[in-house]
């Protein structure tokens, strides 16, 4: 299990990298949504992965790391919000979980010899991984037919919306944009321009199909309805958390409220776009207050 921090911002433009001398591991805080993100625990953990959360445990264990190295110590009740999930590891036998290694494995069942399954691995070296699985596959088809194990085009490829070019100046040039364009506030247009990347007209050109996408979710301070619009056409969004949970970077933040009070609003553009009736948007409202209801009111 790995648990995560968010703290009041330490250092807006710095990340920290330290040991911890008495588990052999490293913590990280990095700037993260105006905070800072302080984290991961390590630990075993057994159980339905659904139900897992952070600990007080894992809260002592990360601010007792952070707090020997800096200068000023980080008080338990600063903590603004914590999040928590289990890794997919690829066991060893009678390993303990957490001493697994975090490398991955291809996997073919001899029922289904066109189907590989990559097991373990990290979100981090996705990429990397994604390369080693096609020069497996390319050794196969041949090379007339799959990429030459020497050529990666992938690491020189942009993810969706980083056609940039230097980033600071794509902020304040297209924030200014933005702002001029579609009468946003600049707080709201410079995160539209963060969020999205070189994508960002791709949102705020819903605004032109429908002047309600400019209006902000209730209760958000800079999220736009075409942002729901958006996730629907564009992320494979179908349902209320989806988006508020998944898409919107509110449950990242996880110190902010986690759109109750947007979640009508969403729904309403949900129910126009697929159709739904009063009864299944009523459900949807349901199942995403269950979702967000903390632990201790259930």
């Amino acid at each position: 299990k790995g648990t995560h921090l968010i703290i009041p911002q330490v250092a807006p433009h710095h990340a920290l990298f330290a040991a911890i001398p008495d588990d052999r591991r490293i913590f990280v805080m990095v700037p993260w949504k105006g905070y800072s993100l302080l984290g991961p625990t390590d630990t075993d953990f057994t159980g339905d992965p659904a139900t897992v959360r952070p600990e007080p445990s894992d809260m002592d264990y990360l601010l007792a790391a952070a707090n020997r190295v800096l200068s000023h110590p980080i008080e338990a009740n600063r903590i603004l919000g914590s999040f928590a999930g289990v890794r997919a590891l690829v066991m060893k036998p009678d390993a303990r979980p957490s001493s697994n290694t975090r490398g991955h494995r291809f996997h073919r069942d001899p029922w289904a010899g066109n189907i590989v399954s990559v097991c373990g691995g990290k979100l981090t070296t996705a990429r990397a991984l994604g390369e080693k699985l096609l020069d497996e596959l390319a050794q196969e088809t041949g090379p007339s037919h799959g990429p030459s194990a020497s050529r990666h085009p992938s690491r020189q490829a942009p993810l969706p919306g980083g056609h940039t070019g230097p980033f600071d100046a794509f902020v304040q040039s297209s924030t200014e944009r933005a702002s001029l364009e579609y009468g946003l506030p600049k707080d709201v247009a410079e995160r539209i321009v963060r969020t999205y990347g070189s994508r960002w007209l791709l949102v705020l050109d819903l605004v032109k199909e429908d002047k309600a996408f400019a209006e902000l979710l209730p209760g958000t301070p800079t999220l736009l309805a075409a942002e729901v619009e958006f996730a629907i056409r564009h992320e494979m969004a179908v349902t209320v958390e989806d988006f508020l949970l998944r898409r919107s970077g509110l449950n990242w933040a996880a110190c902010t409220p986690l759109g109750a009070e947007a979640a009508p609003a969403v729904a309403r553009i949900f129910a126009g776009r697929y159709g739904w009736d009063d009864q299944r948007r009523s459900a949807e409202l349901g199942n995403f207050a269950k979702l967000t209801t903390p632990a201790d009111r259930e």
